[in-house]
């Protein structure tokens, strides 16, 4: 069994060693690691070189600037492995994660494993919820283990990824949202594992942080619900059971409202517009008295659902 390990690199020169210092002494050897600089205009290249003349299973690619997505793409592009692993420059993973995979994969298209948040003294800040190990897990079993769905937390294999023609959306934050809960969803084998294998930095000024850019990500998220609805309405009855699809459809709907709390007052009634004219809250299902409410609620005022979900 033999992973890629895709690591895009921009500007990271801070936090670099620390992410492949972690890949490079996993107890597990069968690996091959794709650092992707995208354009990086620091000093990462002298890290990557080091890690390049130091190990034959690292190897680098410089690309022109385009952006995570197309980064993570350019990587999958060069895999040769059979199971593919996103991996941030900017964290890290631990010593044991692929031995504690390498025996579940075979057979699974996909693996969630869990995500420990640290900050830039890698002290915890929390952990995601813990979980009971589960094979032949169902798109409702992974979908309530975590809100939303980062791609570094799973791996994948890589016939799955590559014969379904997975794409990171180029140039759009929340690039995960607009992807994994589809290849989650149409997934035939899922398997989560009870281990805490990924550690999140989060770290001032990265992509996902910033008040300014709260139109934008609101937006991207709202480019992502368009494109996640069109994959589920392009593919056959057969191929997803009905329950699995309105939990998907409710999933993102919700995501996408949620972003109307980062919005100022301006922006808001914008976004709320754009909403409303996707008829959006037809896909929150309401098969529970307390869904329910909440669809209730978000059809008269998709502000007061935000106050009351949020509050």
């Amino acid at each position: 069994m033999k992973f890629s390990l895709i690591v895009p690199v921009y500007n990271v020169e801070k936090y670099l060693d620390k992410c492949l210092e972690s890949i490079l002494y996993q107890s597990y050897k069968d690996f091959e690691v794709i650092i992707v600089n995208d354009g990086s205009p620091d000093n990462s290249q002298e890290i990557i070189d080091k890690y390049v003349h130091q190990d034959t299973r690292f190897k680098s690619y410089i690309k022109e600037n385009g952006g995570l997505s197309d980064a993570r793409n350019f990587g999958v592009s060069k895999a040769q492995g059979d199971y593919l692993l996103f991996i941030d420059s900017d964290d890290y993973i631990e010593h044991d994660l692929l031995s504690s995979i390498s025996d579940i994969c075979s057979g699974n298209d996909i693996i969630k494993f869990n995500i420990t948040l640290v900050d830039e003294h890698y002290d915890i800040i929390k952990r995601a919820r813990k979980y009971e190990s589960k094979a032949d897990a169902t798109f409702k079993d992974v979908l309530s283990v975590e809100l939303f769905q980062p791609a570094c937390g799973y791996a994948y294999s890589t016939v799955f990824w590559k014969n379904n023609k997975f794409e990171f959306a180029k140039g759009r934050i929340h690039e995960d949202f607009g992807l994994i809960p589809y290849c989650t969803l149409i997934a035939k084998k899922r398997y989560l594992l009870d281990y805490y294998g990924y550690n999140y930095l989060q770290r001032t000024g990265s992509i996902m942080n910033g008040a300014h850019k709260a139109k934008r990500r609101a937006y991207d998220m709202l480019f992502h619900f368009d494109t996640l609805v069109d994959r589920i309405n392009n593919i056959s009855d057969a191929s997803v059971n009905k329950k699995d699809k309105s939990l998907y459809l409710s999933y993102i709907a919700n995501n996408t409202i949620s972003m109307i709390r980062f919005l100022d007052k301006e922006n808001r009634q914008e976004y709320l517009k754009d909403l409303k004219k996707r008829k959006i809250t037809k896909y929150m299902l309401a098969d529970t008295f307390p869904r329910k409410i909440k669809k209730i609620i978000a059809s008269i005022s998709l502000e007061t659902y935000i106050k009351y979900r949020f509050k």
